[in-house]
């Protein structure tokens, strides 16, 4: 890689454009800083003993470091030029010109000078001295441009300090698989132009043989490395300006590599068998180590013409070091040598500059007229465009003597080694991978010459041992094609496996066991060992079993102990489930003697297969059917004594067969005591069940008695002759559930002998009575209020019976009025009212009709009252609460709540067997199914759980109906379920054919099935 800066100044202007220079006088500028780019700079008047400082910085945004020429100079003793590369006296010195320097002297600020000025420090003892030299500006690239790969994919890894890119081989494509590299560059703020990453081209070096990748903005590239091994990938940025950056950037990629399989002990054994015949197999392996070289770096040839004042760089990239490793010794550098040839040696500066920015002149214009190498010297004739011989000239720590002090001897320098005009030690500290730039300088016209390459000689112990990689392999699995098998683990170098059958079992053929190994970079490899497969009819495989199930059999169970015939020596077996109502499961299936578990009660067909050698075409089977009987206990949960209007009740069981009730048979409805049903008295409550099991039927029953309520009718309120006092008489008489009179009821806790009863109430008066038969079953409270003396009268309801609605009923037409009202005329306000048996109202209404709607606060399953009342007119009501008004007694009435029934969705099952999923009844509320086909609850459900396991008698579709009770309320729905018919088609005996077609015959096994083939 070369760079070629040119540094212009000009000592000579025409006169045209002598207007537009700018005259730095020294004496007139002192302690102050001037900005130019195209002048002249001289002393000016001076008195000894007296010093003077100018700084000049350029004018220029892009061309921003300074050049002075000094073209005429006279420095008596006694005063000195000193020239800072920065904006003071306290920037680094560049150099000092004294009575002892000769020839024409330049000077310029270096690339680590961020101000691109130059201070200019004259001191003097004594007058006399002078200068005269040329100003320019010039582009100079920055000290700092650094590139780092900030990610890759494969992601980068580190190890032992270092990072890399570890990537697999594509066998398919025969290259690696893709990397993705992502560099970024970090830059110095600088004017005059854009630095950034997508100002800058990055070139992008593979080293493995393809072209470089370059491009503006070329951050990220893909690529494939053609070979396995590793490879040492460089990227560099070069800037609009032609800067490049100063680290040096590799990338280590190591590809992943084929492990080495040992042909020898990597088989199997044996290498034929039969089908399910044991294999045994090994894989063994070893590993390749990749070594890399070191290849030293030589820069490119750079051209120097003849160009008075210009500088001429030559860059060179070291890459071979650690990341960040530095020169520690001046001992560790052997030497700097150049490849040169030139006319005029005294005409030349060279200087070389480190990665860091640390640079050193190795010679500094001396040595006259001396050649360097064998030039062409013909002066202005071949402008350099034919290039001589060039000597290998190389700058070391331990020569004597520099090529300026040499050149005195000779006419052409010999080649060889010479001392530097600058310490090396000023090298101690660079870092050692990044640019090196050597920048030779003309200083005077005439002459031309090249630098043909140059490379550093380091000392051999920086550089780090040959980088090497070795895979590591371990071993992830044995496997097959179809029909292989294999016993764990299968992770080893050796595994055990065997072929059941093969994709082709009618005929040999090699099967292949492929061992896979994974490297460390989890790339993986795998090689195939072959044995050959017999044919499963083959002579050698083949000796047909005729094993035995054992026979028919019943059971009172869920588990039964399977006994087959035992296989032969070398045979193995297996035990599957054919045919039955549930599933089953094998304590061990591939044993003779087994313990099965069904899950249900039912009959069941299970086969026992006996395979020769544990070849699947070698095979016999025989079944036996076993009828698991479900055990039954009728035993019934006792329910209490209850009253006549007492809801239904629930029969439960241990098992359900046939209840019956007992002498009223009708009481008992899908296995619910209706108490209604069964009328008043003592009944016997019978479950029947016919157990296959204890050879008969089992029953279990218990008695319930059933109390009767009463009923209050024909009530009354009479009032007698005014007088004193007033009387009105009270009245009513007591029937029973059939409504025949009674005497078993009591009035406010006192036993009755007459079913009419009455009472003398002194008027005007309140009346509050509690009518309660002797089992407590019903109870009437009967409360109103009576002034014979008050015209109003409420009249009496038309029954006291309490009365159960629905939740969206009204009390009409269930509650009635007898019509025996007195308004006086219409002078009172006859209406309705509902309470809760405290004679406060909740509403009114013009009828005795009300709503749980109209109520506030209102609560299913709570007792209200509706009775009338009349009074004189108050707030647009009857006034029952002072003077004159009737209420009478109250009809009782109950809401209970509408339930809500879910039968689930409609849908389909193969067999008779199918669970239910209904919802769950609310708190007092039961549930119950029904069908319009015959089912059976089976698993020990019952036909009242919402999720029942049922079961159909037939083949059928059936619609199933979820029933919800709550009191007089009821709700169900319907569900379609479809019981259908497992196929089992037959595809026809085994036949063998000569050629490539046979003609199939396959047979359904229902009338409807559809059948279609397929095959391998």
């Amino acid at each position: 890689m070369k760079r070629l800066s040119i540094l212009i100044f000009i000592i000579f202007l025409i006169n045209a454009i002598a207007f537009s220079q700018t005259s730095v006088v020294m004496a007139d500028n002192n302690g102050s800083s001037v900005s130019t780019c195209n002048g002249t700079l001289t002393l000016g008047s001076y008195t000894g003993g007296e010093t003077i400082v100018t700084t000049v910085c350029s004018d220029d945004a892009l061309n921003h470091h300074i050049v002075a020429t000094i073209s005429s100079y006279s420095f008596p003793a006694g005063t000195q030029m000193c020239v800072y590369d920065g904006t003071s006296t306290s920037a680094p010195l560049l150099v000092c010109w004294d009575n002892t320097t000769s020839g024409t002297v330049a000077a310029f600020a270096q690339n680590t000078n961020e101000s691109g000025c130059l201070t200019f420090e004259f001191t003097s003892t004594v007058g006399g001295a002078s200068i005269t030299g040329a100003l320019a500006c010039q582009f100079v690239c920055p000290a700092q441009i650094i590139l780092d790969v900030v990610s890759t994919d494969p992601p980068l890894v580190n190890d032992g300090g270092i990072d890399y890119v570890n990537v697999c081989w594509d066998e398919t494509n025969g290259q690696s698989e893709t990397v993705t590299f992502n560099a970024e560059g970090t830059y110095p703020s600088v004017g005059g132009y854009t630095l950034d990453d997508d100002h800058v081209t990055f070139t992008w070096e593979f080293n493995d043989g393809s072209p470089e990748e370059s491009g503006v903005g070329l951050s990220q590239v893909t690529h494939n490395f053609p070979a396995q091994q590793g490879y040492t990938v460089i990227v560099t940025i070069e800037d609009s300006q032609g800067c490049i950056n100063t680290n040096a950037v590799t990338q280590r990629v190591r590809v992943s590599r084929n492990p080495i399989w040992n042909t020898t002990t990597t088989v199997v054994n044996p290498t034929a068998i039969c089908m399910g015949e044991p294999v045994t197999m090994c894989g063994y392996f070893s590993s390749e180590t990749w070594n890399s070289s070191i290849t030293p770096a030589i820069a490119d040839t750079v051209s120097l013409p003849d160009c008075s004042g210009v500088c001429y760089d030559s860059d060179l990239v070291q890459n071979q070091f650690l990341p960040g490793q530095t020169l520690e010794s001046v001992n560790d550098l052997n030497a700097i040598c150049m490849n040169l040839e030139h006319s005029y040696l005294g005409d030349l500066t060279i200087d070389i500059q480190c990665p860091s920015g640390q640079s050193v002149t190795l010679e500094q214009q001396g040595g006259g007229s001396t050649h360097l190498g064998e030039p062409i010297d013909n002066g202005y004739v071949d402008n350099n465009t034919v290039p001589g011989v060039g000597y290998w000239y190389c700058i070391t720590p331990t020569a004597s003597q520099t090529l300026a002090s040499a050149a005195s001897s000779y006419s052409t320098l010999p080649a060889g080694d010479y001392a530097s005009a600058e310490s090396l030690n000023g090298l101690v500290g660079c870092d050692l991978n990044g640019l090196w730039t050597i920048t030779i300088c003309d200083n005077w016209s005439a002459d031309d010459g090249y630098i043909f390459g140059w490379y550093i000689d380091f000392d051999e112990s920086l550089f780090p041992d040959v980088w090497s990689y070795t895979p590591e392999y371990t071993p992830t699995e044995w496997g097959g094609l179809y029909g292989a098998e294999m016993e764990e683990p299968t992770d080893q170098n050796c595994a055990t496996g065997t072929y059941l059958t093969t994709s082709t079992p009618d005929v040999n053929s090699d099967q292949p066991f492929i061992f896979t190994v994974t490297d460390d970079f989890g790339c993986t490899y795998d090689t195939a060992l072959y044995v050959t497969v017999y044919n499963q009819n083959d002579p050698n495989c083949c000796v047909m079993p005729y094993p035995s199930a054992g026979s028919d059999d019943e059971i009172c169970a869920l588990t039964y102990s399977l006994n087959a015939s035992t296989p032969a020596d070398g045979n193995d077996g297996y035990w599957e489930l054919i045919d039955g109502l549930g599933t089953a499961s094998f304590t061990d299936p591939n044993s003779s003697s087994t313990d099965v578990t069904v899950s249900l009660f039912g009959e069941y067909t299970f086969q026992w297969t006996e395979q020769y050698l544990g070849n699947t075409g070698c095979s016999n089977t025989s079944t036996v059917t076993i009828t698991f009987n479900e055990t039954f206990d009728p035993t019934l949960v006792e329910i209490p004594d209850m009253c006549i209007s007492e809801a239904p009740v629930q029969i439960q069981a241990v098992d359900f067969g046939t209840l019956s009730a007992s002498p009223v048979s009708g009481a008992i409805v899908d296995g619910f005591f209706y108490p209604e049903a069964a009328g008043p008295g003592v009944h016997t409550i019978t479950n029947t069940v016919n157990d296959p099991c204890s050879g008969g039927p089992l029953s279990d029953n218990f008695i319930v008695e059933v109390f009767d309520e009463i009923d209050v009718i024909n009530f009354s309120e009479t009032c007698g002759p005014i007088g004193s006092p007033t009387l009105f008489t009270v009245e009513w008489d007591v029937v029973g559930w059939d409504d025949s009179p009674t005497t078993d009821y009591e009035v406010n806790g006192i036993g009755q002998a007459d079913p009419h009863f009455t009472e003398d109430i002194v008027s005007p008066n309140a009346y509050n009575y509690t009518v309660t038969d002797l089992n407590g079953c019903s109870e009437f409270p009967i409360t109103g209020f009576r002034d014979c003396g008050c015209p109003l009268f409420a009249g009496t309801m038309g029954s006291l019976q309490t009365i159960v609605l629905c939740q969206n009923e009204c009390t009409e037409p269930d509650v009635t009025h007898n019509g025996d009202e007195e308004t006086d005329g219409g002078a009172g306000v006859f209406e309705f009212m509902i309470h809760t048996g405290n004679n406060v109202p909740l509403a009114y209404s013009n009828t005795p009709n009300f709503c749980s709607g109209d109520i506030p606060g209102f609560s299913f399953n709570t007792i209200y009252y509706v009775s009338a009342i009349c009074g004189l007119p108050s707030g647009g009501h009857a006034n029952i609460s002072s003077g004159c008004y009737s209420i009478s007694q109250g009809t009782h009435v109950m809401w209970q709540q509408n339930p809500i029934a879910s039968a689930g969705s409609n849908r389909d099952t193969c067999g008779l067997v199918l669970q239910m999923a209904a919802n769950t009844p609310e708190p007092g509320m039961y549930g119950y199914w029904s069908s319009t086909c015959e089912f059976f609850t089976v698993g020990g459900t019952s036909y009242t759980d919402p999720d029942a396991l049922i079961m159909a008698s037939a083949f059928n579709t059936c619609t199933m109906t979820w029933n919800i009770v709550n009191g007089e309320c009821t709700a169900s729905d319907d569900v379609t379920i479809g019981f259908l018919e497992t196929p089992n088609p037959y595809a026809g005996d085994d036949i063998t054919v000569c050629g490539n077609e046979a003609t199939m015959a396959c047979v359904a096994s229902l009338p409807s099935s559809t059948l279609t083939w397929s095959g391998t």
